[in-house]
């Protein structure tokens, strides 16, 4: 009869194939464990309703082995006073089986993702742990999540209440506007450097220069689109990303969110002048005088149709699209809209339900030294 040799590397590898049916294994004993349903169902689901602010972050931990043996005749009372007491001043507590307490500390992660990776990891180790948020319970048992807490932090949490409501999107842009592309270091990545336009126009002290000293990179619209999307990120309640392709033109929409359901477009033009891709001492065709306001009723349509075909062949519930206009004209003068009138009789009905335009996002090329 053969026998196996177990410090061959064949006999690793197999153990290391096995890992994950073994740790399944190990969490569906828990999960399945009838104490611990009644545990996290009843005592601690009860503990949270009952808890006076669902904003107070805590955690409790408890080891695998007391988890399964846990206590429940013991659970209430210990709940109900001394955790109770110690969360007063501490928000980490860790239990024995019978939930008295054996030391309890203070959440030293600032940011949810790096107590999660805490979390996970430590819990890989025998470590399980109820974390109670503004959502519920999350648990952290053998590496795995479960709950619908998604900040972990109550710096987390406070930064997230500080930032604009989806429904004050158009306040997130004035703050875009007066306080965001006013900033020197973020001015910086939308223009080209005083040499490149020196070799266009020639010396700074000269008219040509300061009339073409806006003149912006070789394909900007991707710059500000980038920009906007980092900035809408860190100010508005919601998750900004790029290039969602419609699914029968398959055209890219810039900018793309959906909240409650509700999917929200942004598509992004600019005016003025650009580098030109190919050759390095010309600028390509500017967006200025009658120019950009065939380019700004172009991003009318352009945005009218995406939202068509976003409801209609979709079947999006779509909140609005807009259209986000970077103006980087050195003279701006206003903006001729044609009427509405004129627009195709197919998108006419979503002109006013559907559609808002930003056109006023100014962006100048201010430098000391031009």
């Amino acid at each position: 009869m053969s026998t196996f040799n177990f410090g061959s590397s064949e006999f690793s590898h197999l153990i290391k194939a096995k890992e994950w049916d073994i740790i399944e294994q190990a969490t569906n004993e828990i999960l399945n464990d009838k104490n611990f349903q009644i545990l996290k169902g009843y005592y601690l689901q009860n503990f949270w309703l009952n808890r006076s602010s669902k904003k107070d972050i805590f955690i409790l931990q408890i080891s695998r082995e007391d988890l399964l043996n846990v206590q429940l005749d013991k659970v209430d009372d210990s709940l109900k006073g001394e955790i109770s007491n110690t969360l007063k001043a501490a928000d980490i507590i860790y239990l024995k089986s019978d939930f008295s307490i054996t030391k309890y500390e203070s959440i030293n992660h600032e940011k949810s993702s790096d107590l999660k990776h805490h979390l996970i990891e430590t819990s890989k180790a025998g470590s399980c742990y109820f974390l109670f948020g503004e959502e519920g319970i999350n648990t952290y048992i053998n590496g795995k999540e479960s709950g619908d807490n998604i900040f972990l932090t109550t710096q987390d949490l406070i930064n997230y209440s500080k930032k604009f409501k989806i429904e004050e999107i158009k306040k997130a842009f004035e703050k875009y506007k007066n306080e965001h592309l006013s900033r020197d270091n973020v001015r910086i990545r939308f223009f080209e450097n005083k040499n490149t336009i020196v070799t266009i126009f020639g010396d700074v002290k000269t008219s040509k220069f300061k009339e073409n000293k806006n003149l912006l990179r070789n394909s900007p619209e991707s710059l500000f689109r980038d920009d906007l999307i980092d900035f809408l990120n860190e100010n508005v309640q919601a998750s900004f990303n790029s290039e969602m392709e419609l699914l029968s033109s398959r055209k890219p929409i810039d900018i793309f969110t959906e909240k409650k359901g509700k999917l929200y477009i942004f598509e992004v033009k600019w005016l003025g002048s650009s580098k030109h891709a190919d050759k390095d001492e010309e600028m390509a065709q500017p967006y200025v005088g009658s120019h950009a306001n065939k380019r700004a009723n172009e991003g009318v349509i352009q945005t009218l149709e995406y939202i068509e075909e976003v409801i209609e062949k979709m079947n999006r519930d779509l909140q609005c699209g807009y259209l986000l206009i970077f103006d980087a004209r050195n003279v701006r003068d206003e903006i001729v809209y044609e009427d509405v009138s004129l627009i195709p009789v197919n998108l006419q009905k979503y002109y006013n339900d559907k559609f808002d335009k930003i056109d006023n996002l100014e962006v100048d090329n201010i430098h000391p030294s031009y």
